[in-house]
């Protein structure tokens, strides 16, 4: 297997300290990186650092991220200004899997049923012996194309590909909780959610719930509230999410989550 996806303009490597894929142009005007043409040993110079002031996308919260690394002969070399675990490390460039996964999506809706249910596990804090209850509530969903049910939260034992429509509410710092979303002046409150997977820390992977209303962690027009970081066309399940409309320049469209990267075009989560 190549280490290396490879483009006409672009080429595309799995990074093992972000968990996605990262992506750089090599061919084109103003293109400043060389690559050697090698997919199994690849060099590609000088160093590519992404980065963001306010969301990591590995810890998922509001802090500062880095990832600044160098390829050489198919080894990654992350600098010490990296966030990630492997800050300051020299590692083999993990091969790059050729088998893509397409996702079908498909519409949800709550029936209206809750549960509780209590998960115990034992602490793995060195010396400690408690034994720990988390309690939760689950909410059985009704997908609309088979009328099958299923029990699950909001978060990883969604299936990847529902999607549903619903109701946002919040506080915009007043102390009053108002309907639709506090990043914009335009919100008519229904947001579009869909599952796509998410690749954890484990190798595990799970379900990752996209807001499609809300705003991008790496949007540029941050005190615009107006626009649509992803604009959104069509009915449910047949939606496409590009920059075809009123928007910012964050991306194209597509939603990046640690181990995945794609598109949802005409109702279909498609990898890149």
């Amino acid at each position: 297997m190549t280490k290396l996806k490879v483009g006409d303009t672009r080429v595309r490597f799995y990074c093992p300290g972000c968990f996605s894929y990262h992506y750089v142009p090599y061919a084109g005007e103003d293109i400043c990186w060389e690559y050697n043409r090698d997919a199994d040993k690849p060099t590609l110079k000088p160093s590519l650092k992404i980065w963001c002031d306010d969301y990591n996308p590995v810890t998922e919260k509001k802090e500062p991220y880095c990832c600044h690394s160098v390829i050489t002969d198919g080894k990654i070399w992350f600098a010490e200004d990296s966030t990630h675990h492997l800050s300051g490390r020299t590692i083999d460039l993990p091969d790059l899997k050729d088998d893509y996964v397409d996702y079908k999506c498909f519409v949800v809706e709550k029936t209206g049923n809750l549960k509780d249910e209590v998960d115990t596990y034992k602490c793995d804090t060195k010396g400690c012996t408690l034994t720990h209850h988390y309690h939760r509530t689950k909410i059985e969903w009704k997908r609309l194309d088979t009328g099958e049910t299923f029990w699950a939260d909001y978060g990883s034992d969604m299936p990847i590909g529902a999607m549903w429509e619903e109701e946002v509410w919040d506080d915009h710092g007043n102390g009053e909780v108002y309907k639709g979303n506090g990043n914009w002046n335009n919100d008519s409150g229904i947001h579009l959610f869909v599952i796509v997977p998410i690749k954890y820390s484990d190798g595990t992977f799970g379900g990752h719930r996209w807001d499609v209303d809300s705003r991008a962690s790496n949007c540029d027009q941050q005190h615009d509230r107006m626009h649509r970081c992803w604009v959104k066309h069509g009915e449910l399940p047949n939606i496409t999410v590009d920059k075809a409309g009123l928007t910012c320049g964050a991306g194209a469209g597509s939603i990046m989550v640690p181990g995945w990267h794609g598109f949802l075009q005409n109702g279909i989560l498609k990898e890149v």
